[in-house]
């Protein structure tokens, strides 16, 4: 590479920003039309582009950045497990991320001007501070948004993502979703939540095991519901954040349920690691024989 392949204008990332927002951010600034021509310039192939496994040296070369301004809002993990990744520093694993469908929320957008991290988790359904469903496809052509766009606020067929119709959150969901924006975020966390969420429990796990733990509920209380049809992440959550509503007591009815069946064959059967915070919240509330069951 030689000093041509430089970006004419190369703002600093944020430290909370999406690696791909940031890119998304430098076509903006640069005129460009799509991430691609950017990706092309630092010469890294398609295939390795939109992934995990991307590389920001290269990028902040063309980016006319030290990698090392890059490397804490890099995916890329150097461990051994192919599966791991990171997000502003927190060890996750792949399918946390949601990296190919991106989602926004275009209130935040015209705040920040750039695009926070947790964003990209694929449990990230809405924003808890505007507290409404993000944008997901466009308003206009109802395709997915992608990152092959030319602005932050604009869809590849050139309409505006400001100003959507979008749905409002329930009390519960904006709440949780305020307890993982806070943990990927490394935000202050709040003692108490009118939905009556565990706050102390949830916020005291790693953003991995409260991603798992989001998971896990989420799916067993769509399984106690009857639902057949394949959950998407705006599902799950909205059944994790029904379960953990009110604790105990959703929590509770939800264990009485599949204590009817086979607790063992659930879904909402999780190791005590996985467990971590919200772990002791159950050691007090649940017996010591039910617990073997379900944890």
């Amino acid at each position: 590479m030689n000093n041509s392949n430089k970006l004419v204008r190369h703002p600093a990332p944020h430290p909370t920003e999406s690696l791909f927002g940031y890119i998304l951010r430098l076509v903006e600034e640069n005129g460009y039309t799509s991430s691609s021509q950017l990706f092309t310039l630092a010469d890294i192939p398609s295939v390795k582009a939109i992934t995990t496994r991307i590389k920001v040296a290269q990028l902040a070369y063309v980016a006319n950045r030290h990698k090392c301004q890059l490397e804490p809002i890099s995916y890329y993990s150097s461990g051994m497990n192919q599966r791991e990744c990171r997000l502003l520093s927190h060890t996750i694993v792949t399918t946390d991320l949601r990296l190919r469908t991106p989602q926004i929320c275009p209130e935040c957008l015209v705040d920040n001007g750039y695009i926070e991290g947790h964003f990209d988790l694929a449990c990230m359904t809405g924003c808890p501070v505007h507290k409404k469903v993000l944008l997901s496809v466009c308003p206009k052509c109802l395709q997915r948004l992608r990152w092959s766009r030319p602005r932050l606020l604009e869809c590849r067929c050139g309409t505006s993502f400001l100003n959507p119709n979008r749905a409002l959150l329930s009390s519960s969901e904006t709440d949780l979703l305020d307890i993982i924006r806070r943990k990927a975020l490394g935000l202050p966390s709040v003692p108490q939540y009118p939905s009556g969420l565990p706050s102390r429990g949830l916020q005291g796990l790693s953003l991995r095991s409260l991603v798992q733990v989001t998971n896990k509920l989420g799916r067993s209380h769509i399984e106690r519901q009857g639902e057949t049809h394949r959950a998407g992440s705006h599902d799950i959550v909205r059944h994790a954040a029904i379960v953990l509503a009110d604790w105990p007591h959703n929590f509770f009815r939800l264990l009485e349920i599949l204590r009817g069946g086979n607790p063992r064959n659930s879904t909402l059967r999780i190791t005590e690691r996985g467990f971590r915070g919200l772990y002791a919240f159950v050691n007090y509330y649940v017996e010591p024989k039910e617990r073997e069951l379900y944890i």
